[in-house]
């Protein structure tokens, strides 16, 4: 391939991407994390407002609050262990087209306070 050849792919994989952001994409399954923080409450609200956006799964430490766990677009998996995932929930997270992982950082805390307090 020579320089003429890759300019031409790479314009053609820009122009497929620039082509795939504006088509305006509708059923959308997003997973969220971190929804019971300040952030990614946020978040999950505007994702459950949002019309594009047909399907929530809330992956989650703890219950969310009532405000928000009645929406029908809503699905919460509670998770303990954010190490291991058990077959059911897989099965949940597939086919979704967005993740908002919003969790490493309170992951990361959490193992610094946890090695510290050994």
């Amino acid at each position: 391939m020579n320089i003429d050849q890759s300019c031409t792919s790479s314009f053609h994989l820009t122009l497929s991407l620039w082509e795939f952001i504006q088509k305006p994409m509708i059923n959308m399954k997003f997973i969220v994390t971190g929804c019971t923080g300040f952030i990614g409450s946020e978040v999950l609200s505007q994702c459950l407002r949002n019309p594009t956006i047909t399907s929530v799964l809330a992956v989650s430490r703890r219950k969310l609050p009532d405000s928000v766990s009645n929406d029908p677009k809503l699905n919460v998996v509670i998770m303990k262990d954010f190490n291991s995932y058990p077959d059911s929930v897989l099965k949940e997270l597939s086919g979704a087209d967005a993740c908002i992982w919003y969790l490493l950082l309170l992951l990361l805390i959490s193992e610094k306070s946890e090695k510290r307090s050994r």
